[in-house]
């Protein structure tokens, strides 16, 4: 094994070490591992570049801790444990995603941690029914951050309005420019989690398609051969069509 080779294996190591933290044993450590290695062996064949490299591997390692605690959260909640170390774990992981997506859609910075707390408290409760893989429950926690930006937005928009209401009044309609901020910031939320949802690779060929180039032209731009940026567009298609479908 090469010095580079021996670097990834200890890159991934690492990586199930930080998700898995102590729940890690030596035996559950190598076992993903070797799985990462085996799932991903004919995309590091065709991947030139040492980052992208390590970026395949890397999501295909949380993909199975990710997995893994998942099933230990889901076993700690229905045993009716109060506090699952499992769940806590998988908070911290989405951490970063949650107050990425946050802090660009609240209007005051005082309200990020408020947010990002409704959040986690919106994805610790569904955790105990949630079916599904990594990339599915990253989908869940997006539309967590997108419930509790919107809910958030509406309070801020009304809150000088609020009074004490009869049994007859109703609440006030949001006013034009209301309507249409929170038509703004759903429209960014879901262009934003379109690109994190999908790989390095085909984040490069969905920009060839959005700035209206021809596979050929891709080509000649990136020496990416026009079939393979054809393939990974309409992988991306597939995967952000089943993430934003009616029955997700």
């Amino acid at each position: 094994m090469s010095d580079r080779d021996q670097a990834l294996v200890a890159l991934v190591w690492q990586r199930v070490n930080v998700v898995l933290a102590d729940l890690a044993d030596e035996a559950t450590a190598r076992s993903i591992v070797r799985a990462t290695f085996e799932k991903t062996r004919c995309q590091l064949s065709r991947t030139v570049n040492d980052v992208d490299k390590e970026e395949i591997l890397i999501g295909a390692a949380d993909d199975d801790c990710i997995t893994q605690l998942l099933e230990i959260g889901r076993a700690d909640l229905s045993a009716g444990e109060r506090e699952s170390r499992a769940v806590v774990l998988i908070l911290a992981h989405f951490d970063p995603f949650i107050l990425r997506t946050v802090r660009p859609n609240v209007r005051r910075p005082c309200d990020v941690d408020h947010v990002a707390n409704d959040v986690r408290w919106r994805v610790c409760r569904g955790l105990r029914t949630f079916h599904g893989e990594r990339r599915q429950l990253q989908s869940y926690v997006w539309r967590a951050c997108q419930s509790a930006i919107i809910d958030n937005y509406r309070r801020n928009s009304r809150d000088s309005e609020l009074r004490p209401l009869g049994p007859e009044q109703e609440l006030p309609p949001c006013d034009d420019r209301t309507a249409r901020d929170l038509g703004i910031v759903e429209v960014r939320m879901v262009l934003q989690q379109s690109l994190q949802l999908l790989s390095p690779e085909q984040r490069v060929a969905m920009g060839v398609f959005l700035r209206g180039l021809t596979w050929a032209q891709g080509e000649k731009r990136l020496g990416i051969p026009r079939q393979t940026l054809q393939s990974r567009f309409e992988s991306a298609i597939k995967i952000l069509r089943q993430a934003f479908s009616d029955d997700r």
